[in-house]
């Protein structure tokens, strides 16, 4: 009976004491006025891990990318293009070939209580209510968002 509980136990996620790792990664395209969306849902998040990587026509068209991180609570705001509090630099980042990966610690006072967070990612420099320059190719990229 031990032995049945062990095993199962090895195939479930965090019951060995583990830390889960819940991921949003793939490849996409943005053009003008596109976002793509991570949600997550939950809490006990520590840390987060953001990586970004451009393709070469992405890098030679100059497209870049901008990042958020904002809570639930914020996220209406920034859809309906309000203003709102995150953004910040410390909440609002660009990402491409040349920035790190963005380590976030989700313990620190300004992430506390995070129960549904979002990772968006917008072609261009300002946000996606600006007027976005039509001239800038489309935005090719590869990204991967880890948190636990």
């Amino acid at each position: 009976m031990t032995a049945m509980m062990l095993c199962a136990c090895l195939f479930t996620p965090g019951c060995t004491g583990e830390e889960e790792e819940l991921v949003c990664e793939g490849d996409t395209t943005l053009t003008q006025y596109e976002v793509f969306e991570c949600e997550f849902t939950g809490t006990g998040w520590t840390h987060a891990h953001i990586e970004v990587q451009s393709t070469e026509s992405s890098r030679e068209s100059g497209a870049k990318i901008t990042m958020y991180i904002l809570p639930l609570e914020q996220y209406d705001s920034w859809a309906n293009c309000e203003d709102f509090e995150m953004d910040d630099p410390q909440y609002r980042w660009r990402g491409d070939d040349t920035s790190p990966p963005r380590e976030i610690n989700m313990e620190e006072s300004r992430f506390v209580g995070w129960g549904t967070f979002y990772v968006i990612f917008e072609r261009g420099v300002h946000d996606s209510c600006d007027e976005e320059d039509d001239s800038l190719g489309v935005a090719e990229f590869s990204f991967k968002v880890v948190v636990r």
